[in-house]
């Protein structure tokens, strides 16, 4: 019995990989050279989308003698598509449609119902280039358009990049966006690939920011100076769809109202908090 285990083992040992494991084998020689982390939906595909944001605001009023606080809450839940109407190596055109919105304010102890905004049937033309920059394709279209995707500006790399592997991203703060009025300044932004799954097709992405002011920018005496920030957030990227197919963000802003007159020793303190999260509803 035991030289017939023997003899089994030997023919077990000498016998060719299975070609399934060679395909493992390679998978992980690939991986380990890098992936391509790229927007690229195929034309033809229409990616419904849903985005849900909440953003509670607090402002303490300190002055010499006494000190009063207030909060607001907002929330906000908006549904778009965007047909993929053509692609190149460089962009991918988007017809993205507004279908519906709806937005509801208050206080932490008494929040309204949410309202719908007349937003349903707006659509506009983008393109997308790989690395998630946004630019409109519609010449009369409005500026903050593009904000309904919730993409954020060149978010991925250009560059193959393995896991575990991280770069930088810096861009300037608008003093309008699509979470409201906010300080402007700067934000340095780190992401890093964080794993692969189903077969390198599915990209885990983790990213930190830091909000720091600019102080080269020009800013009104009437708007709030930013004093810091933090971002959080994780994306998921199909890499077989060629599209994020889920986002969430945690934002912490504060900022800094300094009095109107030289005489007035008020001054207002700001606490921004916002949690966003953008995601594909279907599977096509």
């Amino acid at each position: 019995m035991t030289m017939l285990l023997l003899r089994r083992a030997r023919r077990l040992v000498t016998r060719p990989i299975p070609a399934v494991c060679m395909g493992v084998l390679a998978a992980n020689v690939a991986f380990a050279q890098g992936v391509h982390l790229q927007i690229k939906p195929r034309v033809g595909d229409t990616l419904r989308m849903r985005l849900d944001q909440s953003t509670e605001m607090t402002g303490t009023r300190k002055g010499a003698m006494s000190e009063s606080s207030s909060s607001m809450m907002t929330s906000m839940r908006v549904y778009t598509r965007a047909v993929v109407e053509g692609s190149s190596n460089t962009s991918t055109t988007l017809l993205t449609f507004s279908d519906s919105a709806f937005v509801a304010a208050g206080d932490r102890r008494q929040p309204t119902n949410e309202t719908p905004l007349g937003v349903a049937g707006m659509k506009v033309r983008v393109r997308v280039m790989p690395d998630g920059t946004v630019e409109m394709a519609d010449a009369n279209a409005p500026v903050d358009a593009a904000e309904t995707l919730a993409l954020i500006p060149a978010a991925l790399p250009k560059e193959p990049v393995e896991v575990g592997s991280t770069w930088k991203r810096e861009m300037t703060l608008p003093t309008t966006t699509s979470i409201g009025r906010t300080p402007g300044g700067r934000l340095t932004a780190t992401f890093r690939l964080d794993s692969l799954g189903r077969g390198g097709d599915l990209a885990y992405i983790s990213l930190h920011g830091e909000m720091l002011p600019d102080e080269h920018a020009e800013r009104s005496a009437l708007a709030p100076r930013l004093d810091r920030g933090v971002v959080t957030g994780t994306l998921l990227l199909d890499r077989k769809r060629g599209w994020l197919t889920d986002s969430r963000f945690d934002i912490s802003v504060q900022s800094t109202l300094a009095p109107p007159t030289a005489g007035d020793s008020t001054v207002m303190h700001f606490t921004m908090r916002v949690t966003q999260r953008m995601r594909t509803l279907d599977r096509k």
